[in-house]
Protein backbone atom coordinates (compact mmCIF):
# COMPACT_ATOMS: atom_id res chain seq x y z
CA UNK A 1 0.00 0.00 0.00
CA UNK A 2 2.70 2.36 0.88
CA UNK A 3 4.46 1.44 -2.73
CA UNK A 4 1.48 2.15 -4.30
CA UNK A 5 1.25 5.47 -2.24
CA UNK A 6 4.64 6.76 -3.40
CA UNK A 7 4.11 5.70 -6.83
CA UNK A 8 0.81 8.09 -6.98
CA UNK A 9 2.71 10.79 -5.62
CA UNK A 10 5.39 10.08 -8.17
CA UNK A 11 2.46 10.28 -10.98
CA UNK A 12 1.81 13.92 -9.79
CA UNK A 13 4.70 15.38 -10.33
CA UNK A 14 5.51 13.70 -13.39
CA UNK A 15 2.02 14.49 -15.04
CA UNK A 16 2.59 18.30 -13.96
CA UNK A 17 6.17 18.08 -15.81
CA UNK A 18 5.75 19.71 -19.80
CA UNK A 19 6.50 16.95 -21.33
CA UNK A 20 4.71 13.48 -20.18
CA UNK A 21 7.30 10.81 -20.83
CA UNK A 22 5.98 7.31 -22.56
CA UNK A 23 8.97 5.37 -21.84
CA UNK A 24 11.25 3.80 -19.27
CA UNK A 25 15.27 4.54 -19.85
CA UNK A 26 16.70 0.82 -19.81
CA UNK A 27 19.00 1.29 -16.80
CA UNK A 28 21.57 -1.54 -17.31
CA UNK A 29 22.12 -0.41 -20.57
CA UNK A 30 22.45 3.24 -19.42
CA UNK A 31 25.45 2.25 -16.46
CA UNK A 32 27.95 0.85 -19.11
CA UNK A 33 28.40 -3.23 -19.55
CA UNK A 34 31.25 -4.82 -18.40
CA UNK A 35 32.74 -8.01 -19.83
CA UNK A 36 33.43 -11.12 -17.61
CA UNK A 37 37.28 -10.11 -17.34
CA UNK A 38 35.61 -6.72 -15.80
CA UNK A 39 36.41 -4.95 -18.85
CA UNK A 40 33.84 -2.41 -20.75
CA UNK A 41 32.32 -3.96 -23.69
CA UNK A 42 33.56 -1.23 -25.92
CA UNK A 43 31.60 -1.41 -29.08
CA UNK A 44 29.57 -4.42 -27.95
CA UNK A 45 26.05 -5.48 -29.94
CA UNK A 46 22.99 -5.39 -28.36
CA UNK A 47 19.92 -7.72 -29.80
CA UNK A 48 16.78 -6.82 -28.13
CA UNK A 49 13.86 -9.75 -28.10
CA UNK A 50 10.32 -10.06 -26.05
CA UNK A 51 11.11 -11.46 -23.13
CA UNK A 52 11.15 -15.33 -23.30
CA UNK A 53 11.44 -15.52 -26.88
CA UNK A 54 13.65 -14.61 -29.79
CA UNK A 55 10.87 -12.61 -31.18
CA UNK A 56 13.24 -9.03 -31.89
CA UNK A 57 11.49 -5.95 -29.35
CA UNK A 58 12.18 -2.54 -30.33
CA UNK A 59 14.15 -0.41 -27.91
CA UNK A 60 14.32 3.59 -28.34
CA UNK A 61 16.54 6.77 -28.81
CA UNK A 62 14.64 8.47 -26.27
CA UNK A 63 11.27 8.20 -24.13
CA UNK A 64 8.65 9.24 -26.78
CA UNK A 65 9.49 6.07 -28.32
CA UNK A 66 9.34 7.48 -31.63
CA UNK A 67 12.66 6.08 -33.22
CA UNK A 68 14.25 2.55 -32.80
CA UNK A 69 17.81 1.81 -32.85
CA UNK A 70 18.76 -0.64 -34.91
CA UNK A 71 18.98 -4.27 -34.28
CA UNK A 72 21.59 -4.79 -33.23
CA UNK A 73 22.03 -1.78 -31.20
CA UNK A 74 25.52 -0.55 -30.56
CA UNK A 75 27.69 0.17 -27.38
CA UNK A 76 29.80 3.02 -26.94
CA UNK A 77 33.37 2.90 -26.36
CA UNK A 78 32.27 3.12 -22.10
CA UNK A 79 30.37 0.08 -23.02
CA UNK A 80 27.25 2.55 -22.49
CA UNK A 81 23.71 2.57 -24.63
CA UNK A 82 20.81 4.95 -23.75
CA UNK A 83 17.59 2.98 -25.00
CA UNK A 84 14.26 3.45 -23.64
CA UNK A 85 11.18 1.10 -23.86
CA UNK A 86 8.25 -0.76 -22.25
CA UNK A 87 7.06 -3.90 -21.03
CA UNK A 88 9.45 -7.23 -20.42
CA UNK A 89 12.89 -7.83 -22.62
CA UNK A 90 15.33 -10.32 -23.41
CA UNK A 91 18.63 -9.11 -23.81
CA UNK A 92 21.87 -10.33 -25.58
CA UNK A 93 24.83 -9.09 -25.10
CA UNK A 94 27.92 -9.75 -27.71
CA UNK A 95 31.25 -8.07 -28.24
CA UNK A 96 32.42 -6.70 -31.76
CA UNK A 97 33.19 -10.44 -32.70
CA UNK A 98 29.55 -11.07 -32.40
CA UNK A 99 30.85 -13.47 -29.14
CA UNK A 100 28.27 -13.71 -26.65
CA UNK A 101 29.21 -12.40 -23.42
CA UNK A 102 25.87 -12.41 -21.81
CA UNK A 103 22.18 -13.21 -21.91
CA UNK A 104 19.52 -12.02 -19.59
CA UNK A 105 15.89 -12.06 -19.37
CA UNK A 106 12.28 -10.68 -18.28
CA UNK A 107 13.97 -7.16 -17.96
CA UNK A 108 11.05 -4.73 -17.13
CA UNK A 109 11.26 -1.32 -19.15
CA UNK A 110 8.02 0.23 -17.17
CA UNK A 111 7.01 4.11 -17.65
CA UNK A 112 5.19 5.81 -14.66
CA UNK A 113 2.23 5.44 -17.74
CA UNK A 114 2.76 1.94 -18.24
CA UNK A 115 1.88 1.82 -14.27
CA UNK A 116 -1.23 3.32 -14.59
CA UNK A 117 -2.22 1.48 -18.08
CA UNK A 118 -1.68 -1.94 -16.41
CA UNK A 119 -5.09 -2.56 -14.19
CA UNK A 120 -3.28 -5.62 -12.13
CA UNK A 121 -2.93 -4.89 -8.71
CA UNK A 122 1.47 -4.85 -7.95
CA UNK A 123 -0.15 -6.54 -4.62
CA UNK A 124 -2.19 -9.10 -6.35
CA UNK A 125 -6.11 -10.19 -5.52
CA UNK A 126 -4.95 -10.10 -1.98
CA UNK A 127 -3.59 -7.95 0.75
CA UNK A 128 -2.53 -9.70 3.69
CA UNK A 129 -1.49 -7.03 6.05
CA UNK A 130 -0.24 -8.28 9.79
CA UNK A 131 -0.57 -4.95 11.34
CA UNK A 132 -2.56 -1.75 9.76
CA UNK A 133 -2.95 1.56 11.16
CA UNK A 134 -4.80 4.04 9.25
CA UNK A 135 -6.29 7.18 9.67
CA UNK A 136 -8.50 6.55 6.68
CA UNK A 137 -9.34 2.92 5.16
CA UNK A 138 -11.60 2.49 2.23
CA UNK A 139 -12.15 -1.10 1.37
CA UNK A 140 -14.35 -2.77 -0.64
CA UNK A 141 -14.29 -5.81 0.96
CA UNK A 142 -11.80 -6.50 4.07
CA UNK A 143 -11.25 -9.48 6.25
CA UNK A 144 -9.82 -8.28 9.80
CA UNK A 145 -9.18 -10.34 12.63
CA UNK A 146 -9.71 -7.56 15.33
CA UNK A 147 -10.92 -4.18 15.03
CA UNK A 148 -10.32 -1.33 17.24
CA UNK A 149 -11.92 2.22 15.91
CA UNK A 150 -11.87 5.54 18.31
CA UNK A 151 -14.59 7.11 19.32
CA UNK A 152 -16.15 9.12 16.26
CA UNK A 153 -14.65 6.53 13.84
CA UNK A 154 -16.93 6.08 10.72
CA UNK A 155 -17.89 2.58 9.29
CA UNK A 156 -20.57 1.74 6.53
CA UNK A 157 -21.11 -1.56 6.69
CA UNK A 158 -19.45 -4.81 9.17
CA UNK A 159 -19.84 -8.12 8.80
CA UNK A 160 -18.56 -10.29 12.07
CA UNK A 161 -18.36 -13.91 11.49
CA UNK A 162 -20.10 -13.70 8.30
CA UNK A 163 -22.87 -11.71 10.06
CA UNK A 164 -24.06 -8.41 8.64
CA UNK A 165 -24.30 -5.79 11.58
CA UNK A 166 -26.77 -2.57 10.15
CA UNK A 167 -26.36 0.42 10.66
CA UNK A 168 -23.22 1.31 12.48
CA UNK A 169 -22.51 4.60 12.14
CA UNK A 170 -25.70 5.60 12.17
CA UNK A 171 -27.68 3.17 14.32
CA UNK A 172 -30.98 3.19 15.84
CA UNK A 173 -32.92 1.37 18.45
CA UNK A 174 -34.38 -0.59 15.68
CA UNK A 175 -31.28 -1.54 13.99
CA UNK A 176 -29.63 -2.33 17.31
CA UNK A 177 -32.08 -5.20 17.77
CA UNK A 178 -31.55 -6.46 14.81
CA UNK A 179 -27.98 -6.77 15.17
CA UNK A 180 -28.69 -7.69 18.61
CA UNK A 181 -30.49 -11.43 16.82
CA UNK A 182 -27.93 -11.33 14.41
CA UNK A 183 -25.10 -11.41 17.19
CA UNK A 184 -26.82 -14.53 19.29
CA UNK A 185 -27.77 -16.42 16.02
CA UNK A 186 -23.56 -16.19 15.75
CA UNK A 187 -22.68 -17.03 18.95
CA UNK A 188 -25.29 -19.82 18.81
CA UNK A 189 -23.08 -20.99 15.93
CA UNK A 190 -20.20 -21.61 18.74
CA UNK A 191 -19.52 -24.96 19.78
CA UNK A 192 -17.53 -24.97 22.72
CA UNK A 193 -15.45 -28.31 23.34
CA UNK A 194 -17.39 -29.27 26.33
CA UNK A 195 -20.88 -29.45 24.23
CA UNK A 196 -21.67 -29.26 20.45
CA UNK A 197 -24.52 -27.25 19.37
CA UNK A 198 -25.71 -28.47 15.99
CA UNK A 199 -27.94 -27.26 13.66
CA UNK A 200 -30.43 -30.16 13.88
CA UNK A 201 -30.70 -29.85 17.77
CA UNK A 202 -32.06 -25.86 17.18
CA UNK A 203 -34.12 -27.24 14.36
CA UNK A 204 -35.53 -29.58 16.70
CA UNK A 205 -35.94 -27.34 19.37
CA UNK A 206 -33.21 -29.24 21.55
CA UNK A 207 -31.40 -25.80 21.76
CA UNK A 208 -33.33 -23.07 21.97
CA UNK A 209 -32.43 -20.66 19.00
CA UNK A 210 -33.17 -17.42 21.44
CA UNK A 211 -30.21 -18.32 23.98
CA UNK A 212 -32.90 -19.10 26.37
CA UNK A 213 -33.31 -15.70 26.73
CA UNK A 214 -33.48 -15.94 30.39
CA UNK A 215 -36.57 -17.04 30.74
CA UNK A 216 -37.45 -16.82 34.47
CA UNK A 217 -40.82 -16.54 36.77
CA UNK A 218 -41.96 -16.22 40.29
CA UNK A 219 -45.32 -17.48 41.73
CA UNK A 220 -47.15 -17.08 45.00
CA UNK A 221 -49.88 -18.48 46.82
CA UNK A 222 -51.03 -15.96 49.37
CA UNK A 223 -54.18 -17.28 50.53
CA UNK A 224 -54.43 -19.76 52.86
CA UNK A 225 -53.97 -23.66 51.48
CA UNK A 226 -55.75 -26.06 53.22
CA UNK A 227 -56.20 -29.65 52.25
CA UNK A 228 -59.38 -32.48 52.58
CA UNK A 229 -57.08 -35.56 52.29
CA UNK A 230 -54.74 -36.95 54.39
CA UNK A 231 -52.10 -39.26 52.28
CA UNK A 232 -52.83 -37.76 48.59
CA UNK A 233 -50.68 -35.31 46.78
CA UNK A 234 -52.59 -32.01 45.77
CA UNK A 235 -51.63 -29.81 43.56
CA UNK A 236 -50.67 -26.26 44.97
CA UNK A 237 -53.22 -23.53 43.22
CA UNK A 238 -50.89 -19.99 42.70
CA UNK A 239 -53.13 -17.25 43.36
CA UNK A 240 -50.12 -14.35 42.20
CA UNK A 241 -47.74 -13.77 39.49
CA UNK A 242 -44.78 -11.63 40.64
CA UNK A 243 -44.96 -9.89 37.04
CA UNK A 244 -41.52 -8.10 37.50
CA UNK A 245 -40.00 -11.22 38.02
CA UNK A 246 -41.68 -13.19 35.39
CA UNK A 247 -40.58 -13.37 31.30
CA UNK A 248 -41.05 -16.38 28.90
CA UNK A 249 -42.90 -18.55 31.72
CA UNK A 250 -46.75 -18.27 32.41
CA UNK A 251 -49.64 -20.23 34.48
CA UNK A 252 -51.81 -22.14 32.02
CA UNK A 253 -53.90 -22.85 34.89
CA UNK A 254 -54.04 -22.44 38.48
CA UNK A 255 -51.79 -25.37 39.71
CA UNK A 256 -49.72 -25.32 36.17
CA UNK A 257 -46.51 -23.61 34.47
CA UNK A 258 -45.84 -24.18 31.40
CA UNK A 259 -41.97 -23.77 30.22
CA UNK A 260 -42.47 -22.68 26.80
CA UNK A 261 -38.28 -23.49 25.74
CA UNK A 262 -36.65 -26.40 26.09
CA UNK A 263 -33.88 -25.94 28.42
CA UNK A 264 -32.19 -26.54 31.76
CA UNK A 265 -34.65 -25.00 34.79
CA UNK A 266 -33.40 -24.15 38.53
CA UNK A 267 -36.48 -24.70 40.61
CA UNK A 268 -36.31 -23.04 43.91
CA UNK A 269 -39.22 -22.63 46.44
CA UNK A 270 -40.63 -23.13 49.75
CA UNK A 271 -43.99 -24.09 51.85
CA UNK A 272 -45.47 -22.61 54.76
CA UNK A 273 -46.94 -25.33 57.11
CA UNK A 274 -49.24 -24.63 59.97
CA UNK A 275 -50.49 -27.27 62.23
CA UNK A 276 -53.65 -26.63 63.51
CA UNK A 277 -54.26 -29.75 65.79
CA UNK A 278 -53.79 -30.58 69.09
CA UNK A 279 -50.19 -30.56 70.37
CA UNK A 280 -47.71 -33.10 70.84
CA UNK A 281 -49.30 -34.70 67.89
CA UNK A 282 -47.17 -36.20 64.88
CA UNK A 283 -47.46 -35.17 61.57
CA UNK A 284 -45.82 -35.26 58.26
CA UNK A 285 -45.81 -32.99 55.22
CA UNK A 286 -44.06 -33.15 52.13
CA UNK A 287 -43.86 -31.46 48.72
CA UNK A 288 -42.56 -32.09 45.54
CA UNK A 289 -41.81 -30.93 42.19
CA UNK A 290 -43.62 -32.99 39.23
CA UNK A 291 -43.30 -32.29 35.27
CA UNK A 292 -45.18 -33.66 32.21
CA UNK A 293 -43.48 -33.69 28.41
CA UNK A 294 -46.44 -34.46 27.13
CA UNK A 295 -49.16 -31.39 27.60
CA UNK A 296 -50.20 -32.89 31.06
CA UNK A 297 -51.12 -36.96 30.03
CA UNK A 298 -48.16 -38.50 32.45
CA UNK A 299 -46.24 -36.66 35.20
CA UNK A 300 -42.83 -37.43 35.96
CA UNK A 301 -41.37 -36.49 39.86
CA UNK A 302 -38.08 -34.75 39.95
CA UNK A 303 -35.80 -36.89 42.40
CA UNK A 304 -34.07 -33.50 43.56
CA UNK A 305 -37.07 -31.31 44.08
CA UNK A 306 -38.22 -33.57 47.25
CA UNK A 307 -38.64 -32.22 50.85
CA UNK A 308 -40.33 -33.97 53.63
CA UNK A 309 -40.69 -33.24 57.83
CA UNK A 310 -42.26 -35.29 59.94
CA UNK A 311 -42.26 -34.85 63.54
CA UNK A 312 -44.68 -34.29 66.74
CA UNK A 313 -45.91 -30.54 66.99
CA UNK A 314 -46.55 -28.11 69.05
CA UNK A 315 -49.81 -25.94 69.13
CA UNK A 316 -50.70 -23.54 66.62
CA UNK A 317 -46.65 -24.27 65.40
CA UNK A 318 -45.21 -22.67 61.86
CA UNK A 319 -42.54 -23.36 59.79
CA UNK A 320 -40.94 -23.38 56.43
CA UNK A 321 -40.29 -26.68 54.28
CA UNK A 322 -37.57 -25.37 51.35
CA UNK A 323 -37.11 -26.92 48.20
CA UNK A 324 -34.23 -26.70 45.49
CA UNK A 325 -33.18 -28.58 42.71
CA UNK A 326 -32.94 -29.05 38.97
CA UNK A 327 -35.21 -30.27 35.37
CA UNK A 328 -33.71 -30.33 31.95
CA UNK A 329 -36.95 -30.82 29.95
CA UNK A 330 -37.91 -29.94 26.18
CA UNK A 331 -40.00 -27.33 24.75
CA UNK A 332 -43.76 -26.21 26.30
CA UNK A 333 -43.03 -29.11 29.43
CA UNK A 334 -45.33 -28.31 32.18
CA UNK A 335 -44.44 -28.75 36.09
CA UNK A 336 -46.60 -28.39 39.53
CA UNK A 337 -45.96 -28.26 42.82
CA UNK A 338 -48.08 -31.19 44.90
CA UNK A 339 -48.23 -31.41 48.72
CA UNK A 340 -49.04 -34.25 50.63
CA UNK A 341 -50.26 -34.32 54.67
CA UNK A 342 -50.44 -37.24 57.15
CA UNK A 343 -53.40 -34.96 58.77
CA UNK A 344 -55.33 -33.22 57.24
CA UNK A 345 -54.62 -30.59 60.76
CA UNK A 346 -51.69 -29.25 58.33
CA UNK A 347 -52.67 -26.55 56.63
CA UNK A 348 -50.31 -24.10 54.38
CA UNK A 349 -50.68 -20.52 55.60
CA UNK A 350 -48.41 -17.50 55.92
CA UNK A 351 -47.05 -16.56 59.21
CA UNK A 352 -49.21 -12.98 60.21
CA UNK A 353 -45.91 -11.46 61.12
CA UNK A 354 -44.88 -10.97 58.20
CA UNK A 355 -45.28 -7.77 56.05
CA UNK A 356 -46.33 -9.80 53.27
CA UNK A 357 -47.26 -13.38 54.03
CA UNK A 358 -47.16 -16.26 51.54
CA UNK A 359 -48.03 -19.62 51.84
CA UNK A 360 -45.89 -21.41 49.25
CA UNK A 361 -43.70 -19.90 46.61
CA UNK A 362 -41.67 -21.08 43.69
CA UNK A 363 -39.33 -19.60 41.20
CA UNK A 364 -37.81 -21.18 38.00
CA UNK A 365 -34.97 -19.96 36.31
CA UNK A 366 -33.35 -21.12 32.65
CA UNK A 367 -29.81 -22.16 33.75
CA UNK A 368 -28.28 -23.45 30.56
CA UNK A 369 -29.15 -25.64 27.16
CA UNK A 370 -31.68 -28.56 27.37
CA UNK A 371 -29.31 -31.54 26.59
CA UNK A 372 -31.74 -34.73 25.39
Amino acid sequence: MLRKTLLLILALIWCASPLMADGALIQFLAAGLPSLSSTVISGGQVYAYAAGTTTPKAIYTTNALTTAHPQPARLDTNGRLLAYGEGLYKFVIKDVASTTIFTVDNVEARSIQGIFDDPTDPFGDTLTQTTLATTNLTATIATIDSLSAPVGASIASLTIGGTPIIGVGTGTAATHAVNKAQLDAAILAYSPTSYSITNAMIASQSVNPRLLDLDYAKFHRVATFTLTTASLWTDVEWDTTVVSETSGISLISPTTIQLVDAAHYKITGCTRPRWTGDASTVALVASRIVYSTDGGSTWDEARCLQAISGREHRENEVGTLPYHGSISVPANAQVKLQVQVSNVSMLLAGWPGFDNPVAASIDIQAAGYYNP
